[in-house]
């Protein structure tokens, strides 16, 4: 590679900045927003961290993988075998926003959450998560559109 396409020093020194000041401090997971400085804005969001965790498999895949398992721990909620994400961990309590949308009070389900939370799971292999979630999506009240014919 040439000096110009190897961005791998980069990409080092970014994971290892982030592990150490965007993350939050109980939970381990990376915050959702910071200022150019690194500052953060916010807590980490379910509506952010499993696009990310995604996409950070390009980078890191120890540290996506580490960051998925973080996020389900602190996310996932199921009943029943129905499930969905939070948009916050329990230990922070965030402001919604245009990303994160509504949350439904008392099971704190996000529907932005949820809806990152079927890529994340799809992308690292966890099928319990995957299924749990569509069958959320095939809840009674939320019945599949008709086709015509």
């Amino acid at each position: 590679m040439s000096r110009w396409t190897d961005h791998s020093a980069f990409i080092k020194q970014w994971i290892a900045f982030a592990k150490t000041n965007l993350t939050d401090h109980g939970t381990g997971i990376l915050i959702s927003s910071f200022t150019a400085d690194g500052i953060a804005l916010d807590g980490p969001e379910g509506s952010s961290i499993w696009m990310v965790t995604h996409g950070l498999r390009l980078l890191d895949e120890d540290f996506a993988r580490d960051q998925y398992q973080r996020a389900r721990k602190e996310l996932h909620r199921s009943l029943a075998g129905f499930a969905w994400s939070r948009e916050w961990p329990a230990s922070h309590k965030g402001q919604v926003d245009v990303d994160s949308g509504s949350v439904i009070p008392i099971l704190e389900i996000s529907a932005g959450g949820s809806g990152m939370a079927f890529i994340a799971a799809s992308s690292f292999g966890d099928d319990e998560y995957l299924s749990q979630l569509a069958a959320t999506l095939d809840f009674p009240p939320f019945p599949p559109p008709r086709t015509a014919g």
